[in-house]
């Protein structure tokens, strides 16, 4: 999967300098510069581009951000509005926008949002489907790109690029962070229903994962009960009962698709302009609690194995607050942005501002407020303008107590199959580990486990899973598991990956670790 990728990219590479597309700039790294601008911290305006649809409303908006007491505005400009057609770049909207707010002295972070909105060239690239094979489109957001597909990999690369280029080279010194909004599977606050992608592209990149890691398609078949015993029996197999009966691969494939995207996206951003940090906001990573839920990702891979400097955090409707702020600071040791609820919770009567506190009770490196009119902004200008001081508030939480018992956010205990959702279980743990929300709890993931590179010594109590019967585990997280005086919590019995069950001491150590209590 990794060596295909990067085949692809270099491909990718080639086939930019013979069409003639601009290449990375020299860029000279300065190492003060770096940091200043990684130290800088900001309240920032969500503006969507069609928000701002002038110099003139871009002006309108930032004169009453600045009233109200924010520092920068998080742009997140439409695809169409910057490449109207395929390797046609326009920039004049995007130059006109930028410069009204810094004009007004506010600074700005630039997220291209890689939706088809309005995107007229969207027939050409291969577009994510439903498992009916139908194109999964949201009303006001259109359709979602297929990351499975190389040459739409490479298409993506390439606009980056010719951003990245464009926004050092004009506005170089107004950025303090960039990012991209891609919804690599549509956005889970929306789709949580749909299992995206089974774009034909997706379903060959999942076919090829499988036989890469089980080694051919007849121990696949065997493994997880599919009866094909033949290349025309596999083939004929629906992609929904193959995904049905391999979800935990189809889990952990979407995972790699994820991580060779923010690869790619890492590499165009830091060859542009090293200086300028990154912001780690994909949709499915971090769009409030759905991103656990799921399961679809191990957070702990995702936050510290990139070379990001910021991770964006979205606090949805629904969510548990407190869960979502110690679930991202146990995980990660980098800067925490957090995007609070817009101007529609506060016109509800909810207390938005508890969401900040809190946010300064974490220790929050910078937060920002979506989708308010400028005459919304003037209506909340009391709440808004009191941000800042919450923001900064220095009353942190208790410290996590190790001896007291840890979540573990299942990616890959349950292989063959795992639940839909882990909702239930992480809800239910969280407050019966936090006292409802009132103690910090500590998460590590299972990656993190079998990686050795953390201690679980002195844990009384994991809870693993709400999972009965079997459970498939790594040799490597059974081995972990078992060199612990940990107690996993739950009625599990425990199976390798490949079938087989553990054996002799190992299979007495991790008897001694489970309890149904």
């Amino acid at each position: 999967m990794r060596i295909r990728t990067v085949l692809c990219l270099l491909l990718a590479s080639v086939l930019l300098v013979l069409c003639g597309c601009v290449g990375p700039a020299e860029v000279e790294y300065d190492p003060e510069a770096a940091a200043e601008m990684r130290n800088s911290r900001h309240l920032y305006l969500t503006v969507w581009s069609w928000q701002v649809a002038s110099s003139q409303d871009a002006r309108a908006y930032a004169q009453k951000a600045k009233e109200c007491g924010f520092t920068a505005i998080d742009f997140a400009v439409l695809w169409s509005d910057f490449e109207p057609l395929k390797g046609h770049f326009h920039w004049k909207y995007l130059d006109e926008t930028v410069k009204a707010f810094t004009d007004e002295g506010l600074k700005v972070s630039l997220q291209p949002l890689l939706w088809t909105k309005d995107l007229s060239w969207a027939d050409e690239l291969v577009l994510q489907k439903t498992a009916q094979g139908k194109i999964y489109e949201m009303e006001d957001r259109g359709s979602y790109l297929s990351f499975s597909d190389a040459a739409t990999l490479s298409i993506v690369e390439n606009t980056l690029q010719n951003f990245a280029l464009h926004a050092v080279s004009t506005y170089g010194k107004d950025l303090t962070r960039w990012g991209v909004r891609l919804s690599c599977f549509g956005e889970f606050d929306y789709s949580v229903n749909e299992d995206l992608d089974y774009s034909e592209a997706s379903i060959r990149g999942f076919y090829d994962y499988l036989r890469e890691v089980y080694g051919s398609r007849q121990k696949v078949s065997d493994l997880r009960g599919l009866g094909a015993s033949s290349e025309e029996e596999w083939n004929a197999l629906p992609a929904e009962d193959v995904v049905d009966a391999c979800y935990g691969d189809w889990r952990r494939y979407r995972q790699q698709c994820l991580s060779d995207v923010l690869d790619m996206m890492v590499n165009v951003y830091r060859s542009a302009d090293p200086t300028v940090p990154i912001l780690f906001s994909l949709g499915t990573y971090g769009n409030g609690m759905n991103t656990a839920y799921s399961g679809v990702v191990d957070l702990w891979s995702a936050l510290e194995k990139h070379d990001v400097d910021i991770v964006g955090l979205s606090l949805c409707d629904g969510a548990q607050e407190s869960m979502m702020l110690s679930l991202i600071t146990c995980l990660t040791t980098k800067k925490i942005s957090v995007e609070v609820d817009g101007a529609w919770a506060l016109e509800e009567g909810r207390d938005v501002s508890s969401q900040v506190r809190l946010c300064g009770r974490y220790g929050v490196f910078s937060l920002s407020t979506a989708n308010f009119t400028v005459e919304q902004l003037e209506s909340h200008k009391q709440t808004l303008s009191g941000y800042p001081q919450s923001l900064a508030t220095t009353q942190p939480l208790g410290d996590r107590d190790p001896t007291q018992g840890i979540l573990i956010l299942s990616n890959e205990i349950a292989a063959a199959h795992p639940p839909r959702s882990f909702d239930a279980l992480y809800g239910d743990a969280w407050n019966l580990l936090s006292e409802n929300g009132s103690r910090r709890v500590r998460f590590v993931t299972e990656a993190q486990i079998a990686s050795g590179e953390i201690s679980l010594e002195g844990v009384t109590t994991l809870y693993a899973g709400n999972i009965n019967g079997s459970v498939e585990v790594s040799p490597a997280l059974a081995k972990a598991l078992a060199d612990t005086q940990t107690t996993v919590r739950g009625d599990l019995s425990f199976v390798f990956l490949d079938g087989t069950s553990p054996e002799g001491e190992l299979a007495d150590a991790l008897a001694q670790r489970v309890s149904a209590e």
